[in-house]
């Protein structure tokens, strides 16, 4: 199970996972330009999140979060089982992934979220990966 701290941080990982791959010169340029062009509508350090777990009076989902969402982790995915990019690249997916939200997720959070049950966002299984659990270094020092 992913606390929400670990959810959150996944997140945030995320965003700076779009910019390396984008400048990953091992990564194919159609997955290179589709992480520019999602980098521009990605949530910036999950801030678009953390309203959910604080904010009982919010009765909608932002659609473009969990859009973005999504998308990224059809990118990461694909990153993943490709083995793309440089050996760092692949190393910040894997850690990435480990409590990134699983698929639908954004669909369960409209749901929790119209239902008062934000306590519900964080219950939401995720799809763990077989991994060491420290972080990546240069994403260690971005808590």
């Amino acid at each position: 199970m992913t606390t929400s701290d670990e959810l959150l941080r996944a997140i945030g990982w995320g965003e700076e996972l779009l910019q390396a791959i984008w400048n990953d010169a091992e990564v194919p340029e159609g997955l290179r330009a589709e992480a520019r062009q999602l980098a521009q509508t990605y949530p910036h350090n999950a801030e678009s999140l953390k309203y959910l777990r604080t904010n009982a009076r919010t009765d909608v989902f932002p659609p473009e979060v969990g859009n973005s969402l999504e998308r990224a982790r059809l990118l990461f995915e694909a990153v993943q089982q490709g083995g793309l990019g440089s050996a760092r690249t692949r190393v910040d997916v894997l850690f990435t992934l480990r409590h990134f939200p699983s698929r639908r997720w954004a669909q369960f959070a409209v749901k929790a979220v119209r239902a008062g049950r934000l306590d519900l966002l964080f219950d939401a299984p995720t799809e763990d990966c077989e991994a060491n659990r420290m972080p990546p270094k240069h994403l260690e020092t971005k808590r």
